[in-house]
Order: C-alpha cells, then structure tokens, then sequence
C-alpha cells in the first residue's frame, strides 16, 4: 500500500496511538529532585517575577509619559 493511501485510510489513527503512547511515556518518568535544585528553582522563579514586573512597570511608565506629552499638545 502506498504511504499516501495508508495515511487516508488510517490517518486519524495514527497520531492517536503516537499521542497515547507519548502521554504514558511521559507520565511514568519522574525522579526526585535534590533539596538544593527545588531551593534554586524557586528562587529563579522569584528573580524572573521580579524582572517582569520591573519590565512592566517601565513599559507602563513609558506609556504613560508618552500619553502626558500628547494631552499637554
């Protein structure tokens, strides 16, 4: 059978069963992780919220500057 033909005919099969078996796979592989990793994780996550938040704030800042001068126009 033709490769065209064999995904016609099975072609909503196919990515099911890929996606099944990814998803089990996917599901039985975890390992603990060590106390330090979970300390520095959560402590990435904190610098990263920082800096978004700082970022924001600066593109809000700007936004706003920017909206004075064109009211005082």
């Amino acid at each position: 059978m033709k490769p065209f033909h064999a995904m016609k005919r099975f072609g909503a099969k196919i990515p099911a069963a890929i996606g099944t078996g990814l998803l089990v796979l996917g599901t039985s592989v975890h390992a603990a992780l060590p106390e330090g990793v979970t300390t520095q994780t959560t402590a990435a996550k904190a610098d990263i919220n920082e800096a978004g938040a700082l970022g924001i704030g600066i593109f809000l800042a700007i936004m706003v500057f920017m909206w004075l001068r064109r009211v005082m126009r």
